[in-house]
């Protein structure tokens, strides 16, 4: 191990991934090394590379120009003892040779060691910090889903998340009305849309719409411009396109299909970065769970009426069951759709959106899993000016 002296004390340095420990310490405060156990395999290895090899013709002995200690590159960092990322290329190798269990097995441990940092006052703290922020967002996007569907399902004993179906409910009708553009509010029981497209509403939600493809864009976060993309699409679409007969049977399939799509999108979201402004690294532990409880509350609900039919929620919430411009009322009376279809319709949605949802969380997790890397200890000998390129700096980042 490479021993400095500093303001009267004298520190060594770990040999996996370069912290500074006080001389004498048992282990590492960074990666937690044994330094005895680490001298022991060291000097086994230097004494299998002395013996000859045996067993091949014309073998020689193992070279001895292997760089030393002294050896030293750039920043200070000795060639000779292994860094994180030599050692990450040993457990690659070893993986690959064992198979994909292997390397899962190998990916995990790595991902451990991150969410194990513990944080000191030296100038690498910035470094380090990025990758504990990165093992942890791992274990985030891992285990908060599982945690948020536990929550969702209290909620159908404590009734305490109800209020979230009305809301994605009226705001499905009011995504409908903004994509054909007509002027729409949503309100907690019911929401306002005009009978006509308006080109002063037109324009406003493709202004709208530009500006969340703008913002995503600059800070390179890029899953709301793509949503916003599309929606800009489907904006020309149904309001240069679609006929009014069937804008009005979106229009009324939209309410209950927005407690499925829209929480779907929610859920999905969770697994990426939105503009900082919107603060998303916080709120969607709050938004997740209210949407999952919607999307499970609303399947549970038309699973129950594909078999009995009389639980169909006909009618107003205002109103009651007796008024004629309820949303399914008027699918029925207008479109002749009856209830078992509509049921159908909507389980329908529901398996997609799930499909979605599932398949989203699985890549999610496996990319962030397969692309964690421990730095190497150059690129971990940054000054604690330099701003964490991970953490947001509404965490108090750089």
């Amino acid at each position: 191990m490479r021993i400095e002296q500093e303001n009267g004390a004298f520190f060594s340095h770990c040999p996996r991934c370069g912290v500074a420990s006080v001389l004498g310490a048992v282990d590492c405060l960074r990666c937690g090394l044994i330094f005895a156990k680490y001298k022991q395999r060291e000097d086994g290895a230097k004494e299998d590379a002395s013996l000859p090899r045996q067993g091949i013709v014309g073998a020689s002995a193992a070279p001895t120009d292997v760089p030393t200690e002294r050896q030293r590159g750039e920043n200070g960092v000795a060639l000779g003892r292994p860094t994180a990322s030599s050692s990450a290329k040993q457990d690659g190798q070893r993986g690959e040779n064992g198979g994909l269990w292997a390397q899962i097995v190998m990916k995990v441990e790595m991902i451990l060691q991150g969410v194990g940092l513990r944080p000191w006052v030296g100038p690498k703290t910035a470094a380090y910090f990025t990758v504990q922020e990165r093992a942890l967002e791992i274990a985030i996007q891992t285990m908060v889903p599982m945690v948020a569907l536990l929550l969702a399902m209290v909620g159908f004993v404590v009734p305490l998340l109800g209020p979230a179906r009305v809301f994605f409910h009226e705001m499905g009708h009011a995504v409908i009305g903004w994509l054909t553009s007509r002027r729409a509010t949503p309100f907690i029981l019911w929401t306002n849309v005009s009978l006509h497209p308006s080109v002063v509403a037109g324009i406003c939600v493709a202004f709208l719409l530009g500006v969340m493809i703008w913002a995503g864009v600059r800070e390179r976060r890029y899953f709301m411009p793509v949503v916003a993309g599309i929606l800009l699409c489907l904006q020309g679409i149904f309001t240069f396109v679609l006929p009014t007969r069937m804008y009005e049977k979106l229009f009324f399939l939209g309410g209950i299909g927005g407690e499925f799509y829209l929480s779907a999108l929610v859920i999905v979201a969770f697994h990426y970065e939105l503009p900082q402004r919107l603060y998303w690294l916080v709120l969607r532990f709050f938004a997740l769970p209210v949407a999952m409880y919607a999307f499970l509350a609303a399947t549970f609900q038309w699973r129950g009426i594909l078999y009995n039919p009389r639980l169909a929620p006909f009618g107003t919430a205002m109103h009651g069951q007796e008024d004629a411009g309820g949303d399914l009322n008027r699918l029925y009376a207008d479109f002749g759709w009856s209830v078992p279809y509509m049921a159908k319709v909507f389980l329908t949605i529901a398996l997609i959106c799930g499909g979605v949802m599932l398949l989203n969380y699985v890549v999610s997790v496996l990319r962030l899993i397969w692309t964690f890397e421990m730095p190497d200890v150059a690129e971990e000998s940054v000054s604690s000016s330099k701003e964490s390129p991970y953490l947001p700096k509404m965490w108090g980042a750089g």
